[in-house]
């Protein structure tokens, strides 16, 4: 009976060793940026910072990035106007969508077939 006790104990002492050393391994390890950020790879994530930091300092000042937003902002403005319509956000949206499938960076419509 008495062995009994102590192989329990051993069991027991030997599953909170572990639980002790997977716990601290599990704290260890250095979180990772997640593959998809926002839709973007980090080549793209890496690209977009750097069109960002105009002065390449390595850091992003408000400025900068409401400069870089700026400009995205024009680009949606398509009539130039000053404005955004509905249907200028949602072609932009579009036409962002077509480049990661088509792998272009520019910002033309796809060519429409007028011919009936």
């Amino acid at each position: 009976m008495n062995k009994v006790i102590r192989n329990s104990k051993a069991i027991v002492l030997g599953v909170m060793c572990a639980a002790a050393i997977s716990a601290t391994t599990a704290f260890a390890q250095t979180p990772t940026m997640p593959a998809d950020v926002a839709g973007m790879s980090d080549a793209q994530y890496a690209r977009m910072y750097a069109d960002m930091d105009t002065n390449k300092d390595g850091m992003i000042s408000r400025a900068e990035y409401l400069a870089y937003h700026g400009m995205n902002y024009d680009r949606m403005d398509m009539n130039k106007k000053g404005m955004v319509s509905r249907q200028e956000m949602r072609d932009r949206m579009f036409l962002r969508e077509l480049k990661k499938s088509d792998g272009t960076r520019d910002n033309s419509l796809p060519p429409t077939n007028s011919a009936k």
